[in-house]
Protein backbone atom coordinates (compact mmCIF):
# COMPACT_ATOMS: atom_id res chain seq x y z
CA UNK A 1 0.00 0.00 0.00
CA UNK A 2 1.27 3.45 -0.86
CA UNK A 3 0.36 5.84 1.91
CA UNK A 4 0.60 8.86 -0.33
CA UNK A 5 -1.97 7.51 -2.76
CA UNK A 6 -5.60 8.39 -2.16
CA UNK A 7 -7.71 5.31 -1.64
CA UNK A 8 -11.12 6.03 -0.16
CA UNK A 9 -11.94 2.33 0.31
CA UNK A 10 -8.99 1.26 2.46
CA UNK A 11 -7.04 3.19 5.07
CA UNK A 12 -3.45 2.39 5.95
CA UNK A 13 -3.12 0.00 8.87
CA UNK A 14 -0.53 0.11 11.62
CA UNK A 15 1.21 -2.79 9.91
CA UNK A 16 1.35 -0.82 6.64
CA UNK A 17 2.86 2.19 8.40
CA UNK A 18 5.39 0.03 10.27
CA UNK A 19 6.50 -1.66 7.05
CA UNK A 20 6.77 1.71 5.30
CA UNK A 21 8.93 3.04 8.15
CA UNK A 22 11.21 0.00 7.83
CA UNK A 23 11.50 0.46 4.05
CA UNK A 24 12.19 4.18 4.35
CA UNK A 25 14.80 3.65 7.06
CA UNK A 26 16.74 1.37 4.71
CA UNK A 27 17.01 4.20 2.15
CA UNK A 28 19.14 6.25 4.53
CA UNK A 29 16.73 9.15 4.97
CA UNK A 30 17.93 9.63 8.55
CA UNK A 31 21.40 11.10 8.25
CA UNK A 32 24.08 9.60 10.50
CA UNK A 33 21.72 6.98 11.95
CA UNK A 34 22.02 3.22 11.68
CA UNK A 35 18.64 2.10 10.30
CA UNK A 36 19.04 -1.40 11.69
CA UNK A 37 19.49 0.03 15.20
CA UNK A 38 16.09 1.74 14.93
CA UNK A 39 14.38 -1.33 13.49
CA UNK A 40 15.90 -3.59 16.18
CA UNK A 41 14.75 -1.24 18.95
CA UNK A 42 11.28 -0.98 17.37
CA UNK A 43 11.08 -4.78 17.29
CA UNK A 44 12.05 -4.99 20.98
CA UNK A 45 9.45 -2.37 21.86
CA UNK A 46 6.89 -4.21 19.76
CA UNK A 47 7.54 -7.37 21.78
CA UNK A 48 7.43 -5.41 25.06
CA UNK A 49 4.11 -3.73 24.20
CA UNK A 50 2.65 -7.02 22.98
CA UNK A 51 3.47 -8.59 26.38
CA UNK A 52 2.37 -5.66 28.56
CA UNK A 53 -0.64 -4.59 26.45
CA UNK A 54 -0.72 -0.92 27.55
CA UNK A 55 -3.88 1.16 27.11
CA UNK A 56 -1.77 3.92 25.59
CA UNK A 57 1.88 4.83 25.08
CA UNK A 58 3.33 8.14 26.22
CA UNK A 59 6.36 9.22 24.20
CA UNK A 60 8.43 11.92 25.86
CA UNK A 61 12.04 11.39 24.93
CA UNK A 62 14.63 13.73 23.47
CA UNK A 63 16.34 10.72 21.82
CA UNK A 64 15.28 10.55 18.14
CA UNK A 65 16.05 6.81 17.91
CA UNK A 66 13.89 6.05 20.94
CA UNK A 67 11.13 8.32 19.63
CA UNK A 68 10.95 6.75 16.17
CA UNK A 69 11.21 3.18 17.50
CA UNK A 70 8.44 3.74 20.07
CA UNK A 71 6.28 5.48 17.48
CA UNK A 72 6.76 2.61 15.02
CA UNK A 73 5.85 -0.04 17.61
CA UNK A 74 2.81 1.85 18.87
CA UNK A 75 1.51 2.44 15.36
CA UNK A 76 2.11 -1.19 14.41
CA UNK A 77 -0.04 -2.40 17.31
CA UNK A 78 -2.67 0.33 16.94
CA UNK A 79 -2.11 1.56 20.49
CA UNK A 80 -3.13 5.19 21.14
CA UNK A 81 -0.07 7.43 21.38
CA UNK A 82 0.41 10.48 23.58
CA UNK A 83 3.26 12.80 22.65
CA UNK A 84 4.72 14.62 25.62
CA UNK A 85 7.51 17.10 26.08
CA UNK A 86 10.65 15.54 27.59
CA UNK A 87 11.23 18.80 29.49
CA UNK A 88 7.93 18.60 31.37
CA UNK A 89 8.20 18.49 35.15
CA UNK A 90 5.93 16.88 37.74
CA UNK A 91 3.23 19.56 37.43
CA UNK A 92 2.76 18.92 33.72
CA UNK A 93 2.75 15.13 34.13
CA UNK A 94 0.26 15.40 37.01
CA UNK A 95 -1.99 17.41 34.74
CA UNK A 96 -1.71 14.76 32.02
CA UNK A 97 -2.56 12.00 34.51
CA UNK A 98 -5.87 13.77 35.19
CA UNK A 99 -6.99 13.40 31.58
Amino acid sequence: MTLGAHNSKQAATGKDIYELFCQRLQTGWLVERDPQQIIDLADRKLAEFTRSQPNFIAIATPDPIEFIATLMAGLRLGIPLFLGNPQWRSAEWNRVSQL
